[in-house]
């Protein structure tokens, strides 16, 4: 596939749906073809948990900045000090070779995004974030689209897919 990284992002508030879709997207582009990369933004606070007692989780309690375990075609990578901006972490996966990655969280970023609505109080996200390619709302919700901004239902999960894949085919021409 090579050439530049694309990034999409998938907001939306609190339990609007947005894991079960990210979640949807990666199972359908993995299906097809497409390798992706995916990162969370962790917006409840606190620390990540894992696992207490394992030789990764002592490693970072002597201090170590990253720690790294392998095994059976696995890696995964523990990183604590300084906080991790969403830029530094695209660098990672720019180091990595991902090439096409999806995120969930991070609204105010300026990458494509996809955004949830879970009820009208969400309406007030599509005047107060930038680079929104498609809308997708829950059916209690009220949307005049004036803006010809894609849109669709939750329960078209599949019709959003199918697009989806197809802008991110058109970007891999």
């Amino acid at each position: 596939m090579g050439g530049k990284m694309n990034i999409i992002q998938v907001v939306g508030y609190k339990n609007s749906g947005k894991t079960t879709l990210v979640e949807k997207i990666i199972r359908y582009f993995t299906k097809n073809g497409l390798q992706i990369g995916s990162i969370k933004h962790h917006g409840h606070g606190g620390k990540l948990e894992s696992v207490e007692g394992t030789d990764s989780v002592r490693h970072q309690k002597a201090g170590a900045l990253l720690s790294t375990v392998q095994g059976d075609g696995e890696v995964q990578l523990f990183a604590h000090g300084e906080e991790w901006s969403l830029a530094k972490i695209v660098q990672l996966y720019e180091f990595l070779n991902v090439r096409k990655v999806i995120i969930e969280g991070y609204k105010k970023e300026g990458y494509p995004k996809i955004v949830l609505i879970k009820n009208d109080n969400d309406l007030n996200m599509l005047d107060e974030l930038s680079n929104i390619i498609a809308v997708i709302c829950w059916d209690n919700v009220v949307f005049k689209n004036n803006n010809g901004i894609p849109t669709f239902y939750l329960e078209e999960d599949e019709r959003f897919i199918h697009w989806l894949w197809e802008e991110v085919s058109k970007e891999n021409e």
